[in-house]
Parts: structure tokens; sequence; C-alpha cells
């Protein structure tokens, strides 16, 4: 999004994660409009700690939550994600806090069926104990008896300045070649971080409960990403194709070995199915309600990666 011209009241506002990707995006984003953020992160706060203080806010933006990452035992995300959100909510309700806004993901609604471009009536269908545990904490917020206007935000595969979690992606591609498991067929939506921030924030200025799917201008299949990707990089790529069974088959046996070694292994299963499953998304309701307009993938990727360089993560 070009501008962010918002038509909203001065309020003050609570954030957890702050600190976090989308945290550090959103809280100078909300302080440059005029709020007062209060910032909730875990280097000073557990989400779960009963104790935290809303006080005075008029709204929450639960961002906190763990993501996915290999060998993190499945009561860590249920802390997390399920009963860390259960708190966060249960004190606002409690503290009088007027909106609350908890990320969600588009990942509860788990791989698609081929073809199928899913909008916010599509089924939960998590496939992973992230996903479940993003979609039992979103089903809470959504269903519990509070006064509070309450909103799911469901982004899909953020990308853009300032993310660590697919750094490695952009890495590889430089390299000049990169595995398509299962042919690169697979569909994926990136989106880029202003985009989320953008409806983040329009988000304040409306006062009626919601989910919004949040996800970029375009979906396309993973061996285009990965051109697309290299394009931005000014490096030439060359693709291989490895079918999805054997490298399934090699995810496991690299594990395996990485274990006994006490390392995180380079390629995980988790990593196989996330580029062999199908994640497209019909934006509509988002583009109808808050004016979202998502800049093109070619701009997201070049702002991205420009910030790698001038990191010199690349």
């Amino acid at each position: 999004m070009d501008s962010l011209e918002f038509k909203v009241k001065i309020m003050k506002i609570f954030v957890t994660g702050a600190t976090g990707f989308i945290g550090g995006h959103l809280v100078p984003s909300l302080k440059d409009q005029g709020h007062e953020v209060v910032e909730i992160d875990r280097q000073r706060y557990d989400i779960t700690d009963k104790d935290i203080d809303l006080q005075g806010a008029e709204a929450v933006y639960h961002l906190a939550g763990l993501l996915g990452k290999y060998g993190l035992p499945e009561e860590d995300y249920r802390n997390v994600n399920v009963e860390g959100t259960k708190n966060i909510f249960n004190l606002a309700k409690e503290q009088g806090v007027n909106k609350f806004f908890y990320l969600s993901s588009a990942g509860v609604q788990g791989p698609l069926p081929n073809g199928v471009v899913a909008d916010e009536r599509y089924q939960y269908n998590p496939s992973n104990i992230y996903e479940e545990t993003k979609a039992e904490a979103e089903r809470h917020v959504l269903n519990a008896d509070s006064d509070m206007k309450v909103t799911a935000i469901r982004p899909e595969f953020i990308y853009g300045p300032g993310d660590m979690h697919v750094l490695g992606l952009f890495k590889q591609i430089q390299k000049g070649y990169f595995p398509l498991f299962g042919g690169g067929r697979s569909v994926l939506h990136p989106t880029y971080i202003d985009d989320l921030i953008f409806v983040l924030q329009k988000l304040l200025e409306r006062d009626k409960n919601g989910v919004y799917i949040i996800a970029g201008e375009q979906y396309l299949s993973v061996e285009e990403l990965a051109d697309k990707i290299a394009s931005a990089l000014d490096t030439k790529i060359k693709n291989i194709k490895i079918p999805r069974r054997l490298a399934l088959a090699g995810a496991i046996t690299v594990e395996t070995a990485s274990s006994l070694v006490k390392k995180d292994p380079p390629i995980t299963k988790a990593m196989i199915e996330f580029f062999t499953g199908n994640r497209a998304f019909d934006t509509s309701k988002a583009r109808a309600d808050l004016d979202f307009n998502p800049i093109s993938l070619d701009e997201g990727l070049k702002k991205t990666v420009d910030w790698y360089k001038e990191k010199k993560y690349l």
C-alpha cells in the first residue's frame, strides 16, 4: 500500500509480540498515527501471566505466537498459541478493552485441494500442531461471550524487510539452483508486510466483529515464485525437480541424522509439506470492506531483496 492515512481517534493500544517481525512494523506505524502504544514482548512479559495490566486500553493487537520450528514439543505450541491467547483475551475482556484483534493464520484452513481458492467461509483444516493451535485459539476468541469487537486476521506467507523466517529461501535461490519438490506445481500466496500493516490499522476504524483473509496480489506456483525471486536477485536459476515421496524420505533421513548430532536439520518434513501444499486465497472481503489493494509481487520482492542486501544478508 502506498499510504497509511486513517480517520480514527487517537487510542491507547496494547500490542503483544511487539518486537517480532509483524509487531516491529505495526508498532512504529501506530505511533506515527499518534496512538499511545504499550508494547508487550517476551523479554518483559509471559503472555500466560494473569497479572498483565491492560487498564486504559481501547484496543489490543494480539500478535504473539509460536511459529513452526523444528523439534519443539507440542505443549509449547499449546501453551503460547492457545493458553496465551485465552489469557490475553480474558484479561482484555475483564479490563474493559473495546476492540480485540487476533493475528491468526490462513494456515487454519490447511493445504487446499487442487484448484480451490479459499475465502473466509472455507472449513478449518489444520494439518500440523502450529495450525491446530492457531485454529483453536481463533475459535475461542470468535465464539467467546464478550462485549468486545473481535476480529481475526488470517495472513498468508508474510515476507518483507525485517523478516528472517524466509531468508533461507532467498539465499538458496541466490546460489543459482532451487529444489522443486513435487515438481513445483503447488500454489503459494505471498503477502507483503506493509499490506498486512495497512489492514491491521484500517481495522481500527471498524466496530464490527469479523474474519479477514489477507494475502498478496497473486497466488502462483512454487516454480513461478522461485523464478520471480531469482529475477529480483538478478540471478539465473536452475530448478531441480524432486518427487515428493523422495523428498519426504530424504527429509526423514536428514532429521534422524541431525537429531543424533543435536543440530537443526537443513531440511524437514514440514518444509516439504509447505512447498507441496496448495494455498491460494480469495481476498474479496478485505478488498471490499477495508480498501485493501496489495502491491505487486514484483515490487514487494524487490523491496525485500534491497533490504536483505542493505543489511548484508545477501
